[in-house]
């Protein structure tokens, strides 16, 4: 085994690549008997965009789940908090 600073990665680089090496193989073995290629790569980019779709819903479900099991109110999403801005008249004098 080459290490990875004899390479010049560093070990968080090598374990990138190392996923890269067993994804490249697995997809070697599996792509002589593909017949319909970009079937293929049309389904996996669905399954990537349903993927991301679901990703908040799941987010959100694990936040439900947590408050559910440990207690507590769980925080409201950043998109629900609003900061208030000064109105008129209101800063107060120091």
């Amino acid at each position: 085994m080459v290490r990875p600073r004899a390479r010049g990665l560093a070990p968080r680089q090598d374990a990138r690549a190392q996923r890269l090496q067993v994804g490249a193989a697995v997809a070697a073995r599996i792509a002589p008997r593909v017949r319909r290629p970009v079937l293929v790569y049309a389904v996996l980019e669905l399954v990537i965009a349903v993927s991301a779709l679901a990703l908040p819903v799941g987010l959100d479900a694990v936040n439900w789940l947590y408050a559910g099991l440990f207690g507590g109110a769980p925080a409201p999403p950043p998109w629900r908090v609003r900061a208030r801005r000064p109105t008129r008249g209101s800063e107060r004098a120091c």
